[in-house]
């Protein structure tokens, strides 16, 4: 391989270790059941991650990829740390926290999808509205103001906006599930 082309895909493959390093720490936490612990095992992934680059196939799913590689990161930390309590779980438990942690992190990432879709196709002042509440941090009497509304017509317009939105995203999610 060109010393290019293979700077670039470590480029890639850097920019997906980054993209995914929320959802590994849950992913751990959860396996783990202590941030601390978590966060030890998530270092000695991504070395792992690293020293295996060559392995993984840029276009194939890295988050599946990489959370088999922590949960056998989880397992090995377990393992070395047996002797402490707080670290009770073994194997047996470690493989079926790890299935309903996968299942649960595939769900979140359809969500994000789905709630990405719907909200493209809501009216521009509708998106409008709720990129400012949400990601403005204004309060609710500033965001109310800015709008020209009343904090009771803005709570109403912004629950009727949620409320489409949830609708859209149970129509657009595989399962076709609807949130509570």
């Amino acid at each position: 391989m060109s010393e290019e082309k293979n700077s670039a895909c470590e480029e890639e493959f850097v920019m997906l270790i980054t993209r995914h390093q929320a959802a590994l720490t849950g992913f751990l936490c959860s396996l783990l059941g202590n941030r601390t612990a978590g966060d030890e095992v998530l270092q000695e992934t991504n070395l792992v991650l690293w020293k295996k680059r060559e392995d993984f196939e840029l276009g194939t799913n890295f988050k599946a990829w990489a959370f088999k590689i922590a949960r056998f990161q989880s397992l090995a930390f377990l393992k070395r740390e047996k002797r402490r309590p707080e670290f009770t779980f073994d194997e047996e438990v470690i493989a079926k926290l790890a299935v309903e942690a996968e299942v649960t992190f595939a769900l979140n990432d359809e969500r994000e999808q789905a709630l990405d879709t719907c909200l493209e196709k809501l009216p521009d002042e509708d998106r409008a509205l709720i990129r400012d509440h949400y990601y403005s941090g204004l309060a609710m009497n500033d965001h109310a103001a800015q709008a020209g509304r009343t904090v009771g017509a803005l709570r109403q317009v912004l629950y009727r906006i949620r409320n489409s939105l949830r609708l859209c995203i149970g129509q657009n999610m595989p399962t076709g599930e609807v949130e509570a």
